[in-house]
């Protein structure tokens, strides 16, 4: 174990879980509702969010903001087919929860025309007719007439998705997710788990506080912070990088005017600096600023190995070089846009060999993990979430998609 945190003497809390679940972000709750609803005993041990980024020395979470897109239009079949499971399940979670997280907003994919089949654009178009998804090809004067705000350069073409789609609030998904199993029975710890071991038949799970937990299933779901603590046998293989995303304060009248703009996906051609942005909607953040953002999931220096780089630069705020060239991109993008001012946010990603999470047994008997969102598992969280629970409830691959794809390395 890499962390400086220190283990009290435990005391133990019975009765044991059939299944508990560590971590507490998108694919964790999930997980959690969905034993749940199986009428699993099932519990959640996951720290809340920190009142002090700057100071705080524990386990942070990437979904502690208010703004990811969704859709299923996506370049990959079955990162689309995962989308499209959760998509349609967002009402009825917001219904059980009493918590809205889902604005449908659409979804605008922009890239240059002709496309090569390599390009996202051309894909997402594939994908996008193969899963059935209701979208429009627009080419520039469409795009022009349909988004006057937008700098559309000759040749840009787009992928429009004016239904089941727009943004999700994640931190908001991850209470909902919470909030509707705890209705079911289940248990909410808001602790930070250190170390396991097995005590028997049952796996025993020891926390920052000085307590202990007990259950007979165990599924890890804690993201970049998987391999930093001795949760597991053997460290799994995860790529953790950096991500400074930037938000543009907009006015009232800014957002009033930008109230029909969709959450957008932006491919480039002959940028210097970057491949690809992501811009969200107008939202309104816990200051009571609203805010554009964009991102473009990874930082120049942006590899992070150890545990005390990861916790730093949650504390850092983000790259502020990064930043900047950040606004001057989204200026580019709506030449027109009023700023009033703008701030970084830090994300880490966890990335896999194969480009899909992780859903596997790993090492002893009961033990499974659900890790590696690969910059793009918010909108897909439910489904991962009830590919996680079915493996850990069963104890044996029953979801349809091929396990291959979801293996541990």
């Amino acid at each position: 174990m890499q962390s400086k945190i220190q283990n009290p003497k435990s005391k133990i809390q019975n009765p044991p879980f059939e299944v508990l679940v560590i971590g507490g972000g998108l694919i964790g709750s999930a997980a959690l509702r969905h034993l749940s609803e199986a009428g699993v005993r099932a519990g959640l041990m996951g720290p809340g969010e920190p009142e002090d980024w700057a100071r705080h020395d524990g386990v942070f979470a990437s979904h502690y903001d208010e703004g990811r897109i969704t859709r299923s239009l996506d370049k990959d079949a079955v990162w689309g087919r995962l989308a499209q499971r959760s998509i349609a399940r967002y009402r009825s979670i917001e219904a059980a929860s009493g918590i809205r997280f889902y604005e449908p907003r659409g979804f605008l994919h922009l890239g240059p025309s002709p496309p090569s089949p390599a390009v996202r654009l051309a894909r997402a178009e594939v994908v996008g007719k193969q899963l059935g998804v209701r979208f429009e090809r627009l080419d520039d004067a469409v795009l022009r007439r349909r988004f006057p705000y937008l700098h559309i350069p000759p040749g840009t073409a787009g992928l429009y998705q004016p239904d089941d789609a727009g943004c999700i609030n994640p931190r908001a998904l991850a209470q909902a997710q919470q909030a509707a199993a705890r209705a079911l029975g289940a248990v909410v710890i808001h602790d930070t788990a250190l170390s396991t071991h097995r005590a028997g038949d049952l796996i025993e799970v020891r926390t920052r506080s000085g307590d202990a937990y007990r259950c007979r299933k165990l599924l890890v779901a804690t993201g970049a912070f998987t391999n930093h603590f001795d949760l597991l046998d053997r460290p799994v293989a995860l790529d953790v990088k950096a991500e400074t995303v930037w938000l543009g304060r907009v006015s009232p009248a800014e957002a009033q005017r930008l109230r029909g703009m969709p959450s957008i996906w932006y491919d480039f051609e002959d940028h210097p600096v970057f491949p690809y942005a992501y811009i969200l909607p107008p939202i309104r953040y816990p200051d009571g600023h609203t805010y554009l953002k964009i991102g473009v999931d990874r930082d120049p220096d942006a590899e992070k190995t150890s545990l005390a780089e990861i916790i730093a630069f949650f504390q850092s705020g983000g790259h502020v070089g990064r930043g900047e060239e950040l606004r001057a991109l989204l200026q580019s993008i709506f030449p027109t846009l009023l700023l009033d001012q703008g701030l970084t946010k830090p994300c880490i990603l966890s990335y896999t060999p194969q480009n899909y999470p992780m859903v596997d047994a790993v090492g002893a008997s009961g033990v499974f993990v659900a890790v590696g969102g690969c910059g793009g598992s918010a909108k897909s969280s439910d489904e991962i979430g009830r590919m996680a629970a079915l493996l850990a409830q069963h104890g044996t691959w029953t979801h349809d998609l091929d396990a291959a794809l979801f293996r541990v390395e």
